[in-house]
């Protein structure tokens, strides 16, 4: 019995694989939501990483297993858990470097506030003051991305508002309000793998040699974001002081 169990180590591994393939596809092309094919994923390294390399191990050194399972096979079970569980490390290691907040601002004294994103359907049950999340939201945020401040343009507010729409449009953001009177609009944007749509919200204001311009963004799903909100915002103030 125990021969068989270990002989199903490489399919066991393989199995883990396809899930984990499967449960980015699925998000990707929106069959499921994004944070559950991001759970699966998670789960389908952890238990199929574990097992694959437990199993694997027994193959190779467990006495009399090879009589029941090749040396390759098992060596490839190894090979397999090995590099799920180093994929499942990084990410876990990337997601505990940053701090699990999610609504992230240049601002976070007096940030930009949504409007279209709190009446959209979908936010029905989210609250859209800040902060959305832990109310040491803003202490977190300072410690973390001290690097994240208001951004100044020399140019005045009317230019620099079209300057901002021009970034977001350059960045790919959906933008699904904009009002001209008060410089401010909001847009939506999507992670890279498993598409997270997150709620994005820009400011222009006069400021002291020209413009301010205050950007938010804040996930829709999750506790933490990994730095996702933090990195997006970072690229918009790079492509936009480039410009």
């Amino acid at each position: 019995m125990i021969y068989r169990v270990i002989a199903s180590a490489l399919p066991m591994g393989l199995a883990a694989v396809s899930v984990a393939a499967f449960a980015v596809l699925a998000a990707w092309l929106r069959v499921v939501p994004p944070i559950a094919g991001f759970a699966v994923f998670g789960l389908a390294l952890l238990g199929g990483g574990v097992a694959s390399l437990v199993l694997g191990l027994a193959s190779i050194f467990l006495p009399g297993a090879a009589e029941h399972v090749s040396r390759g096979a098992g060596m490839l079970a190894v090979v397999i858990g090995l590099g799920s569980l180093l994929l499942l490390g990084t990410l876990v290691r990337s997601a505990s470097s940053v701090p699990a907040i999610h609504d992230i601002t240049t601002e976070t004294t007096d940030p930009p506030l949504f409007s279209a994103a709190a009446m959209n359907p979908v936010n029905r049950d989210r609250d859209l003051s800040y902060p959305h999340g832990p109310a040491e939201t803003p202490r977190l945020q300072e410690e973390a991305y001290a690097d994240l401040q208001p951004i100044e343009l020399r140019v005045g507010p009317d230019d620099a508002y079209q300057e901002a729409l021009n970034t977001a449009s350059d960045l790919g953001w959906a933008v699904v309000e904009s009002n001209s009177t008060t410089r401010t609009f909001e847009a939506e944007d999507e992670t890279s793998v498993f598409r997270f749509v997150d709620d994005i919200v820009v400011r222009v204001r006069p400021g002291s040699v020209g413009s301010v311009i205050d950007v938010r963004s804040t996930s829709r799903a999750g506790v933490g974001d990994m730095g996702a909100n933090a990195d997006r915002i970072r690229r918009f103030r790079a492509v936009l002081t480039s410009r």
